[in-house]
This record gives C-alpha cells, sequence and structure tokens, in this order.
C-alpha cells in the first residue's frame, strides 16, 4: 500500500474540521499567505487522536479552482454621485473668512499679468477725465474747482478698482461744516466692513470692526501715533478701546458700490471670484514646469562600475572609494576624474520627456479672459479695425457706460445733493420750498435727540429720513458730469452712414451727436455762448468778407484791429462793394441793396437803378394786359404806381 504524504494526510484532517471553525472552500486561497496556513495546520496537530491514514483518494486542484469560479459572484459598482459644492481644486480655498478671500484676490491682481492688465483696463477706460457743467455759471466753477482740489478722480478709480477686483468699495464723505463741503472721502478695506441687512429691509447698516493694527496703536508711546490717534473720531477711538465695531452710518450716509445680481445678497461678488479654478490651474502647472526645470538643470547621474563585457563585479571598496571622490568634489565645477575603463556614467535629464503645457495654458487663459471679458487683444494691445467693430467691444463699452451711471447716481445723492442743500443751490425761486423740508429735518432730529450741526442744520442723513418722498431733485443746481469719449470703438462706416442721413435730413442731430458721444443739450448751449464770437462760423465769414474791403484792408496793414475799424468807420462806408474804391460806383457792399428792383405788374417794369458801374440792364417791356398780381412787389428800389384791373392808373 502506497504510504501517504504529509500533506495528504493534513488535507484528510482539514475535511474533519467544523465548518465554523474554519471557512475553507478553496485552500489555494490560503497557500498565499503564509501566517494563515501556518496557524491551520498548528490547529489542526494539535487535536488529539491525529494519526497517519492512508487514502483512498488524491486531492486535485482543478478541481477547487473550477468549483470557485463557478460559484463567485460578479458584482458592479454603483455610480458615485459628484457634488459641484465638494470640488477637489477649491477643496482649502477659504469661502468663509473675507479677508482670506481678499488676501488671494489681491495676490492674483500683483502677480498674474492676465488679472492685473483686465482689472486695469476696466478701471481706466469708464473713469475718464470730465468737468462738471451746472445751469449757474458760478455754480459750475464752483464744482470744477472743488473735483480738482480734493482729487475727485482719484477716489473714484479706488472706488472703482475694489468693485472690479473685490466686488464691492466703501466711501465715507469727510465734511468740513466750516466750509459747506467735503473735504476727502475715507475708503475701508470690505474685509473691515460688517453689513447688516435683511432681504425685507431696504437699507443697510454698515459696523467697522474693530483693527488689529491700529489697537496696537493706543498702546503706543510714539509721538506720531498719539497725533494719528487724535485725527481720528473720538467716538471710532473709544469703541476701538473697548473692542467694539463702530457704526459708519446707513445708506443715506456711506458710498457702497457692489457688484450684485441680487437685491437679497447684502455683499458684492468679485469678478474674479468666476476664475479661481483656472488660476489654481495655472499655479499647478507652473509647479510641473518647475519641476522640468530642475530636472534639466540638475539631471540624475548613474555611475556603473564594473564591465558586463568582461564579467568583472567590482568590490564594495571600489564602489566607496568613488561615492567619496564624487562626494568631496560636488561643488567643484571644474572636477575632473581619472578611472579605469570600468566607470561608465550616464544622464537622466528631461530630453524627449517634457510635457507640452502650451496648450493647457491656453485652455486656462482663455477661460480666465472670458471670465474677466477681455479678449486677447484688449490684453496686448493692437487693436485692429475687424475687432473693434465685433459685437464684444460694443457690449463692452455698454458695462463701461453702467459703471458711468453708477458713478453719477452715487454722486449725485451722496455728493453734489448734500453740498448743493448746505450752500442753497437751489434753480429758480424755491426757497420757501426749501424752508420747508429744512424745518421738518430739524424737528425729527431734535425728536430723536440728535445734535445739529452749525447753524441749526440737521445732518444729510436725517435730513434724508425726515423729507421721505419730498426731496425734488430738480430743484436744485446740479451738476453734471461731461465725461470724455470712450467710444473708440464705433464702427466708421455706420457713423458716414449716419451723417449723410442727417445731413438729407432724415434724422436729426443729436442722435449724430449722441451717436459720437457729445451731449446735444450741452452742444446747442455751448453753439450759444459762442455766437458773434470769434469760435462762430458765421463770425469768421463776416470777418473774412470785411476784409476784402479796400478801406479795411489798408487800415488793417496798418496794424489796426477789426473791431476798433467798425467802430472808426461809418456804416454808409462798410456796407460798400468788396474789392472797390469808396465811390458811387459801387454796388453797396455786403450789407447794400441793389438799387430800384421796380414790380412785376402789369405797367412798366421799373429800372433797376445803378448797379455800381455796371452798365444798365435792358429789361424787356412788359405786355399791357391785366395782371393777376396786381401792384409791383415792394422792395429796395422805388415802387411802381398801382394800376386798375384793365391796366391803367388808379
Amino acid at each position: 500500500m502506497k504510504k501517504k504524504s504529509e500533506s495528504e494526510k493534513i488535507r484528510e484532517k482539514m475535511d474533519e474540521v467544523s465548518p465554523l471553525e474554519i471557512r475553507i472552500h478553496n485552500p489555494l486561497s490560503y497557500i498565499t499567505s503564509m501566517q494563515q496556513e501556518q496557524q491551520i495546520i498548528n490547529k489542526l496537530t494539535s487535536q488529539e487522536g491525529f494519526k497517519k491514514t492512508a487514502g483512498q483518494e488524491s486531492y486535485v486542484v482543478t478541481n477547487d479552482i473550477n468549483t470557485e469560479a463557478s460559484t463567485t459572484p460578479i458584482t458592479k459598482s454603483p455610480l458615485v454621485y459628484i457634488d459641484p459644492m465638494f470640488d477637489p481644486i477649491l477643496f482649502l480655498f477659504p469661502k468663509d473668512r473675507l479677508d482670506e478671500i481678499n488676501k488671494r484676490l489681491r495676490h492674483y491682481y500683483e502677480t498674474n499679468p492676465i488679472v492685473g492688465s483686465a482689472i486695469d483696463l476696466h478701471v481706466s477706460v469708464p473713469i475718464t477725465d470730465f468737468s462738471l457743467e451746472c445751469a449757474n455759471q458760478k455754480n459750475q466753477n464752483y464744482w470744477n474747482d472743488w473735483k480738482d482740489r480734493i482729487g475727485l478722480m482719484e477716489y473714484l478709480r479706488a472706488m472703482i478698482h475694489d468693485y472690479w477686483l473685490l466686488g464691492e468699495s466703501f466711501l465715507v464723505p469727510i465734511w468740513d461744516m466750516y466750509n459747506y463741503e467735503i473735504s476727502h472721502f475715507n475708503q475701508y478695506p470690505p474685509e473691515n466692513i460688517d453689513i447688516i441687512q435683511t432681504y425685507v429691509t431696504p437699507k443697510k447698516m454698515f459696523l467697522l470692526k474693530p483693527d488689529p493694527k491700529l489697537k496696537e496703536k493706543l498702546k503706543s508711546a510714539s509721538e506720531f501715533d498719539q497725533r494719528i490717534l487724535a485725527m481720528m473720531d473720538p467716538d471710532f477711538v473709544e469703541a476701538l478701546k473697548r473692542n467694539k465695531p463702530y457704526f459708519l452710518g446707513d445708506s443715506d450716509k456711506v458710498i457702497y458700490l457692489a457688484r450684485t445680481t441680487t437685491k437679497y445678497r447684502s455683499r458684492g461678488i468679485s469678478i474674479l471670484s468666476r476664475c479661481l479654478k483656472d488660476l489654481l490651474y495655472i499655479d499647478k502647472l507652473r509647479l510641473l514646469q518647475l519641476t522640468f526645470a530642475d530636472r534639466h538643470l540638475f539631471p540624475m547621474k548613474i555611475f556603473k562600475l564594473g564591465s558586463a563585457q568582461h564579467g568583472w563585479i567590482p568590490s564594495k571598496s571600489q564602489f566607496i572609494k568613488l561615492q567619496n571622490l564624487l562626494a568631496q568634489n560636488a561643488s567643484d565645477p571644474n572636477f575632473s576624474l581619472l578611472w579605469h575603463f570600468g566607470l561608465e556614467v550616464e544622464y537622466v535629464g528631461t530630453k524627449d520627456k517634457i510635457a507640452n503645457l502650451i496648450p493647457e495654458f491656453e485652455f486656462a487663459y482663455k477661460n480666465i479672459m472670458a471670465g474677466l471679458f477681455v479678449n486677447e487683444e484688449l490684453i496686448h494691445g493692437g487693436v485692429s479695425a475687424t475687432v473693434r467693430d465685433n459685437t464684444h467691444m460694443r457690449v463692452l463699452m455698454q458695462r463701461y457706460n453702467e459703471i458711468r451711471e453708477k458713478i453719477e447716481r452715487v454722486l449725485i445723492l451722496h455728493v453734489f445733493l448734500p453740498v448743493a442743500r448746505l450752500k442753497k443751490m437751489y434753480k429758480g425761486n424755491v426757497g420757501d420750498y426749501m424752508k420747508s423740508l429744512e424745518k421738518n429735518a430739524i424737528n425729527y432730529a431734535k425728536s430723536k435727540n440728535i445734535k445739529l450741526g452749525k447753524n441749526g442744520i440737521a445732518p444729510w442723513d436725517i435730513y434724508v429720513k425726515a423729507n421721505q418722498g419730498k426731496i425734488d431733485i430738480s430743484a436744485f443746481d446740479i451738476p453734471r458730469p461731461i465725461w470724455k469719449r470712450i467710444n473708440i470703438f464705433n464702427n466708421i462706416t455706420e457713423q458716414q452712414n449716419i451723417i449723410n442721413l442727417e445731413e438729407k435730413g432724415k434724422i436729426p442731430l443729436s442722435y449724430v451727436l449722441e451717436m459720437l458721444g457729445f451731449d446735444p443739450a450741452i452742444v446747442q448751449k455751448k453753439l450759444e455762448e459762442e455766437e458773434s464770437t470769434r469760435f462762430d462760423r458765421v463770425y469768421r465769414e463776416v470777418k473774412e468778407e470785411l476784409s476784402k474791403t479796400q478801406g479795411i484792408r489798408e487800415k488793417i496793414l496798418e496794424g489796426k484791429k477789426i473791431k476798433d475799424i467798425l467802430k472808426e468807420t461809418p456804416p454808409d462806408v462798410v456796407s460798400k462793394e468788396p474789392g472797390t474804391s469808396f465811390g458811387e460806383s459801387s454796388s453797396g457792399g455786403l450789407f447794400g441793396g441793389l438799387g430800384d428792383l421796380g414790380g412785376l405788374g402789369g405797367g412798366p417794369a421799373p429800372s433797376t437803378g445803378d448797379l455800381g458801374g455796371l452798365p444798365p440792364l435792358e429789361v424787356p417791356q412788359a405786355p399791357e394786359t391785366p395782371s393777376e398780381i396786381g401792384g409791383g412787389l415792394g422792395g429796395i428800389g422805388e415802387l411802381p404806381k398801382p394800376t386798375a384791373e384793365g391796366g391803367g392808373e388808379l
């Protein structure tokens, strides 16, 4: 009888083990794990009655394999739902810390050329220089002087910069109540402002959070820090000492410009927020580029000792010797090594291994420019005629015009109207009406125990609250900004066609002026002011005609002004024909007549008179027939005698 092997004995014993103790249907699954197999063998050998017995059947591995394959179920993994709010790219990007968000937005503006150029473009193009026009010339002179004196353009551009980059901007006008005007504006970082608002209330409340840097000045013994504290509002300093937020005011006092899509959002949205994913992706590509550059700059060196051809493997001491030599001279750029034939050096660099990242950068930058609403021509310059005429440029100009309208509304409500009220810049006789509004404001302030200003005048926000729905802006002489033109992308062909229509009388001139960026009312006012001045076209033409008169020309050559010549020269001399001497042969000059023009009646035609030296005209005799016109045409010459219906004299 054939003696059983040790493995066959173990296999037979495994069949006797309870399946609750060891669940094995496929021994091959345990053969791969030495530890589990050893545990099974130990368990089997430790049982009593383990004896060597002969088996009648041999174990076939393929039987278990076929059995396992036929009973193993095939499972399918379910589809994983991708939540758009769980973004692996923006997973670590701060979403609730406004200060951290703004810090990163400013970082991209300062370091990314596309972002910086696009924001600068959106700031500089709509906020061009402007002048202020008023109905009263004295008021107009004051406003233009005030605009240049405080640097209003710089404040507006700073406000628009935060509007585009951070999504919102805060300005608070600081009043000089001695001169009844705004002396300057304070601009606050948006991350330092808390806004209190609900979507069921029309106005916002603005709170200035305590600034840790300003709190350090409270403890400072520096003379300059103490001077800075002295220039601050005492109420703000007191709130800073108590580490409490300071109430700046509501929407009537604080200038708040925000990029909001709906009214129920209390904070603005940066135009850069839609580009964050692509900006972070570009940062990742930059790191990959730096990895390629580092590997190219410092390639990996592989030193191979020995000779495969001769079957020679050096000893360990030779490896250590070469290693020490290389380590000692690692920083020597002129290092040379003398060695035998059994040394081979291989450099592993980035040649033919660098991925082409240009398409990835182009993809990301294209998305960024789309998010910032710019194109490559605007960023890199050289805008062609084709680009100027496309739809993108027209929509961009429309957006810039919307920004200008926002700026105008802010200036009117928070700057021009309050100052016009204090300086009493009214239109017409509205004194009694304005006095009633001031009285309402004073009564409202007293009822709320609010301190009145200089000469018993209520603050502007109190004035607005006390006269809700009663303030007529048109009663004030409020200046209107006249911006420099920004429609540089208009189609020249379209402009010419519109001008041709105006020349044919099919459209009014005001349409042409508005297309070119001019205000028709301002143009009309300027034309009236320039009438009969050197800027008037008719004045220049008249002056040119007068200069052709011989006597006047002689006086001009003597150095006299035309204005003085006209005062010295009699009107009848000025009215002579230009180009001739002052005599009877003149036909009347620029303002003279042509003699007797006679009539057109049924009688004989009258004489034409002397035409200034010209031969007399031969006028054919009119037939003596009844005339429907009747009497002659009255003119400069002598009128013919009236005739009867049959042609005779009456």
